[in-house]
Formats: C-alpha cells, structure tokens, sequence
C-alpha cells in the first residue's frame, strides 16, 4: 500500500507509529446472491459450525486474488470470483480505511465487536437490525518478514 512504509525498523524493530491506516476494498452484495443468505433461514448444509477450513487455497491466483477452494464457501467458483471483483449489478464497491492500532506489546490490532463498516451504503441495509451484513472485504499491504512474526485473524463469519 504505497504511503504506508515498514512498520518496524531494520534491525532493531522498534515501532515507528502508533497506528497503521490501510486502505481495503468493500464490496456490498445484494440478498439475492447465491453466496450469501439474506432470507431468513440459512440452508443447514451452507451453514457450517466450527472451524471451516479449505474455504480459499493456500496460493493467489495470478491476479493477486483469493481462488475458491473446496471448503464449501461459495455455490461456485464463479460466484466466488465475484467477491474480490468490482461487477456491475452484482456488488458496489466501497472504499474503506482500516486503522490498526499499536497495542501495547508490539502488535497491531484491529477490533471492532460490531463490524459494519458500510450501514447505509452500497446497496443498502439488510432486514436485520438495519445492518449491512451481506460484504467482503479485500485488503493488500507488503511486509517485511525477520521471522517470528505472525498474523491472527478472527471473525464470526467466513
């Protein structure tokens, strides 16, 4: 993400800033998508408890974007595509600032309980709550890797 720069000096990584702002990609989709359920009842089968794994594969495509794998994720590889690419009638893109804050021990952290980082835009709210539920959210950055560094991630959702 150009602007950004290391987040750790060379060597002695000692942080430089209190917190990292990257810009990510929002794409709203509409209750009719095949991907996503917006109608109340989720079909038992699409609706997995436990740790899903097997939902992208370990590589990009040549493109820079997720590949569906074979987890269960997505209706189909095509479907699946639509996630990481801005198409007409199908999603509305959204621009999106994440800002990671220093922690306290050497870590960025990012944590929002209540993720809705697009109520009232793109397509609109669900009829759930008022909120926006039905997104993705893409987000590319570079790195520099000393060894031992790690990335967590969590979410209630795919």
């Amino acid at each position: 993400v150009a602007g950004v720069g290391p987040l750790f000096r060379r060597g002695r990584r000692e942080l430089e800033r209190q917190s990292v702002v990257l810009d990510c990609v929002i794409r709203d989709f509409k209750a009719d998508h095949p991907d996503f359920y917006d109608k109340g009842e989720v079909p038992r089968e699409r609706m997995p408890l436990g740790h899903l794994l097997g939902g992208v594969q370990t590589q990009l495509g040549l493109d820079g974007k997720p590949v569906c794998g074979d987890g269960g994720v997505a209706v189909s590889d095509a479907s699946f595509a639509q996630w990481f690419r801005d198409v007409p009638g199908v999603n509305k893109r959204v621009d999106f600032k994440m800002e990671f804050v220093e922690s306290g021990d050497g870590t960025y952290v990012y944590d929002h309980p209540a993720f809705f980082p697009i109520d009232g835009q793109g397509w609109g709210d669900s009829w759930r709550n008022g909120r926006n539920y039905l997104f993705t959210l893409e987000l590319h950055s570079t790195f520099v890797y000393y060894g031992g560094e790690r990335f967590t991630f969590r979410s209630d959702d795919e």
